[in-house]
């Protein structure tokens, strides 16, 4: 049994799905392995680890403009004294991590663990092949690592961006941002319309994102969409908010529309397949899934940093609307339900798009790669220090 170890994190949700999706298709390609995600962070600091996330996600939520500031003055470079003594102080936990699994493959869908390995490799302290999932359409720096073996990418954008910060085309795959394989199925819609009690006469919308900020402090997005004359069947799923769902209980009853609310559910590609339209933020993974899914995509109070990039990568490539205000929501919603054709050609951007994606066969090479190299031997050094060498 081959051990693939994907390092991952609960900085958002997105990396964790991501990292499931390629532990499914390594499994599919090669039943000899045995895909292991950890959530480096967690693993490595697990009493701090609740705080550090805490912090973190408050920090985008709460000083969103200053992470934008932060996002983009770091964009072509994250060199600094502070980040390096942070991956040399986190290079021992990581060896130990190598020394426990004995990954022949290593995948990385969070920055922070990459810049580790690349470390140890430049040290030549590990020779194990690493890849680097990127896990939104953005080309920031630091995903780049010198000494990172090859680089799945969201689009063609990002592989051009990342090839003038210096990756050379030949370690850049354009695979589309990974998704599991219900998004990729193809489905009855007349029976999941069944199956959920979705009337197939009246159009159907699918809001999410309740739980990073969709809905904010107010309900702004479902006051306009009352505003909408034509009934409509509006499926909003708030995930782990619970504060949410009972605002949202309450606030629904005398709605002119129907309403379903879903908690956090496990069958999001159903809800998808049965919807008409997609409101959300432009999270990296929520949009793939819904491209995946040949779904158009309104999009609403992009955070800046990713989801800016996101929007616009998706709204250039035709897949997505962006409106700039809770108005402007309202128009365009209108205008997309009158204008039927308009979605379809939307459906149509998401088909071209899938089109010029490359299958991720090229975790097969690696996985080869890797089978040629084995950690032969696991020493210490003169300070007692772990060492792993690899061949």
């Amino acid at each position: 049994m081959k051990n693939v170890l994907i390092l991952s994190s609960s900085y958002g949700e997105g990396h964790q799905q991501v990292a499931k999706a390629i532990a499914e298709k390594i499994k599919v390609q090669d039943q000899s392995c045995n895909p292991i995600i950890i959530d480096f962070i967690a693993w490595s600091h697990p009493l701090l680890f609740r705080t550090i996330q805490h912090f973190y996600l408050n920090s985008v939520k709460l000083f969103p403009s200053l992470y934008g500031y932060v996002f983009q003055k770091t964009r072509y470079s994250s060199s600094s004294k502070r980040l390096n003594w942070l991956i040399s102080s986190e290079m021992d936990r990581m060896l130990q991590l190598i020394k426990e699994v004995k990954p022949t493959l290593i995948v990385s869908t969070f920055p922070y663990p990459e810049a580790i390995l690349s470390r140890l490799k430049e040290l030549n302290l590990i020779n194990i092949p690493t890849i680097t999932s990127l896990t939104d359409y953005t080309d920031h720096s630091s995903w780049i690592n010198q000494f990172t073996d090859h680089y799945l990418v969201g689009s063609h954008s990002v592989r051009k961006n990342l090839q003038k910060k210096g990756v050379p085309l030949s370690k850049i795959t354009v695979s589309g941002i990974p998704v599991k394989s219900e998004f990729l199925q193809q489905y009855s819609v007349k029976e999941l319309q069944a199956k959920h009690g979705i009337d197939p006469k009246t159009p159907t919308l699918l809001l999410m994102g309740g739980g990073c900020g969709l809905f904010g402090q107010n309900l702004k997005i479902l006051d306009k969409i009352e505003e909408i004359e034509k009934t409509l069947q509006i499926i909003i799923v708030c995930g782990h908010n619970q504060k949410l769902f009972h605002r949202l209980k309450k606030r629904i009853v005398n709605s002119k529309h129907r309403i379903i609310l879903k908690k956090y559910v496990t069958y999001v590609n159903e809800l998808m397949a049965i919807s008409d339209l997609l409101i959300t933020k432009p999270g990296g993974v929520t949009s793939s899934e819904a491209i995946a899914m040949d779904l158009p995509m309104l999009l609403i109070d992009p955070l800046p940093g990713q989801e800016e990039d996101n929007a616009s990568f998706l709204t250039e490539s035709g897949i997505a609307i962006l409106a700039t205000s809770h108005d402007d929501l309202k128009l365009t919603l209108n205008e997309l339900i009158k204008n039927k054709e308009k979605l379809i050609s939307m459906q149509m951007k998401a088909k071209q798009l899938k089109s010029s994606l490359v299958s991720l066969d090229i975790l097969k090479r690696y996985l080869q790669l890797g089978s040629m190299r084995s950690i032969d031997q696991i020493l210490y050094d003169n300070q007692g220090e772990m060492v792993v060498y690899a061949k």
